[in-house]
């Protein structure tokens, strides 16, 4: 297990070292900024009223008669 552990570590070292030979100062660097997304076409006006069928109102699936 301390093999194991060891050569992990040893692993760890040489890729800590190779990092700041190579001057770099930030492990990953920012993600690019996503593009802009085109503008939403504006909507086309209020919602249309309640459908009726046959002097019923019909809203959510349920008919009421008055």
């Amino acid at each position: 297990m301390t093999d194991d552990h060891d050569s992990k570590r040893a692993e760890r070292l040489a890729r800590a070292r190779a990092f700041l030979e190579a001057g770099r100062t930030q492990i990953d660097p920012a993600p690019p900024a996503p593009a802009p997304r085109a503008a939403a076409k504006p909507d086309a006006g209020p919602a249309p009223p309640d459908p009726t069928r046959f002097g019923d109102w019909e809203k959510n699936g349920r008919c009421i008669d008055f």
